[in-house]
């Protein structure tokens, strides 16, 4: 695997600043696939920027939208009311779709 430079955003603004400044960066958000993928040589980013921990988490139902975050992850959306409530397809297919570790 490639060094690369690891940075941690504090918030988003600095997120969106560093990826500016550095177009070929990639943004680290759980990273199962992405470091595989980096230690096999198919992706090499020079800088990861870790966004784990911004505020980008929630599931919010808006009139007859659902409003997903970036980081909410596959189990957290099939665990929400309303996608088993008003979804049960896209619930089950959350479920199915990749292993306990990647949800």
């Amino acid at each position: 695997m490639r060094t690369f430079d690891y940075v941690r955003a504090t918030d988003t603004r600095e997120a969106v600043r560093l990826l500016a400044d550095d177009p070929e960066a990639a943004c680290l958000a759980g990273g199962t696939t992405q470091l595989d993928l980096m230690k096999d040589g198919v992706l090499e980013p020079p800088r990861l920027i870790d966004i784990t921990r911004l505020p980008l988490h929630g599931v919010e139902r808006r009139g007859d939208s659902l409003h997903v975050g970036a980081l909410v992850t596959m189990e957290e959306l099939a665990a929400d009311a309303t996608v088993a409530e008003r979804l049960p397809v896209v619930r089950e297919a959350l479920l199915l779709g990749a292993s306990v570790q990647l949800r």
